[in-house]
This record gives structure tokens, sequence and C-alpha cells, in this order.
């Protein structure tokens, strides 16, 4: 099933190299919004341990740096080229190949964060995406202490691509409650065809 998603990351890559659009976002200013989004319910003191699911080639690491925001970062990609990409910008022991599925052999991590990995479903028929989608979003819940944070394209939309996944808020509402948290942030307000979803660990009564 990842075999035509793969390809077409790396032919962005290709064609457009280590920038923004090779990592098939728009622009470096959209890109940096969602990161920005992504991190702001996380308490990244203390130099947590961070996984960032789809890594591409490191970009949130960068950005992260230049925030001088530290954390123990490890990158986790299906694509190998963008797995290289990252190791050349940051070090080997940055990026690893693998999937949601080998979290629990690679962690625990405080946190996950995962930035476009749900958007590119390509010819997969929706329903068989979402469930992929449900599963790898329990099992980079399941590798971390703390919680998870992913974007997504949002049904509240008045066009839609064939080749992209939408979820709806019921759908986010679902994925909570599968994970076992009632904690959870929907920021659904910034200006792009999205929402950024934080799920948190419950507080210990």
């Amino acid at each position: 099933m990842m075999g035509p998603v793969v390809d077409y990351y790396e032919a962005r890559y290709r064609a457009h190299g280590e920038g923004a659009r090779g990592m098939d976002w728009r622009d470096e200013a959209s890109q940096r919004l969602r990161f920005e989004r992504l991190v702001a319910h996380l308490d990244l003191a203390g130099s947590p341990r961070l996984v960032d699911v789809g890594c591409g080639n490191g970009e949130l690491l960068s950005f992260l740096t230049t925030a001088a925001v530290a954390v123990d970062y490890l990158g986790i990609d299906v694509a190998p080229a963008m797995v290289e990409a990252c190791r050349r910008r940051h070090g080997d022991e940055r990026a690893v190949l693998a999937s949601t599925a080998d979290l629990g052999r690679l962690g625990p991590f405080d946190y996950a964060v995962a930035s476009g990995t749900f958007n590119v479903k390509q010819d997969v028929p929706a329903s068989v995406w979402a469930r992929y989608v449900r599963r790898a979003i329990g099992e980079t819940y399941a590798s971390c202490r703390r919680g998870v944070a992913f974007n997504v394209m949002t049904t509240a939309v008045d066009h839609r691509y064939p080749h992209l996944y939408y979820m709806s808020l019921q759908r986010v509402a679902e994925i909570a409650a599968a994970c076992g948290t009632r904690r959870f942030h929907v920021d659904h307000a910034y200006p792009l065809y999205e929402m950024t979803v934080t799920l948190l660990r419950p507080e210990p009564r």
C-alpha cells in the first residue's frame, strides 16, 4: 500500500530538492506555520525525546534548533531518500528507515509529531486509508509517554483532491477515544485547508 506513496514523495524530492516544495509543501512560510501549530501544546522543556513520524529531510529539527528548543530527536520515514536527506543534514543517528509499526521497539518517546504524514493516499480507497491512519496514530500514541501531534486535511473544504485523505472532526474524537484519552486539542483556526490535532496522555488521578 505504501509503495505509491513512497514513489510520490521521492519524485517530489528529486524534482524540487531540499526546500519545502521538495517535502511537498507550498512554501517555507506554510511549513513553518505547520511546525508552530504542531508544537503549540507540547511541553518541550527539559529536552524530551521526540520522534518525527514521516520526517522528510528533518526540517522540524532545524526549526526547533533555530527556536533554541532542545529535543532528543529521532526521525523515521518509509522513503529511503528522505531518511538519507535527514541523515546528511543532521547526522546518521537522527533518522532511521521505519514505520509506525516499529515505534514500539524504537521507543519509548515523550512526544511524537507527524506533519503531512497522513495526507497523501494516492489511489488507496479512503476507507482503507482511514483504517491505516487510525492504526498508525494508535501505534504512535502507544509509543509515547506524553502525547502526539499531527496535522491532516480537514473535511471542511469546498474542493477535494482524489489523491488526498480528509479527516472529519468526528473521526478525530473517535481516534482520541480509541487511544483512551479525552485530553485533545483541535486547531482548525489557521489559514490552511487542514487541522492540527494534539492527543495528550490522561492526567494522573
